[in-house]
């Protein structure tokens, strides 16, 4: 699937969910990721991969940083993966 569809497919998922989302259309700095959410009061980054994309260093060490400061980040290939880092937040909220 293409980046720019699957961007929208998991944006109007966390919508869907009641989870705020940004799109982060006009990146002045290489490695921001794509979308910035709020999931069960957690700051979130997730880097949409499309067919073919790989990961960047950058994107990489910038995703680092945030788990780091206790948030999360996540490359996303599938909305799959989003669903999974709902889990994830979910279950270390309840802990």
């Amino acid at each position: 699937m293409k980046g720019s569809k699957l961007q929208k497919l998991i944006m109007d998922y966390l919508t869907a969910h009641k989870y705020p989302v940004i799109n982060v259309v006009v990146a002045s700095r290489n490695g921001e990721s794509d979308l910035v959410a709020c999931i069960e009061g957690r700051f979130c980054l997730i880097e949409v991969k499309g067919a073919g994309d790989t990961e960047k260093k950058l994107q990489q060490s910038k995703q680092a940083k945030v788990t780091a400061a206790k948030g999360y980040a996540i490359f996303a290939y599938s909305l799959d993966d989003v669903r999974q880092l709902i889990t994830q937040v979910k279950a270390s909220t309840q802990s």
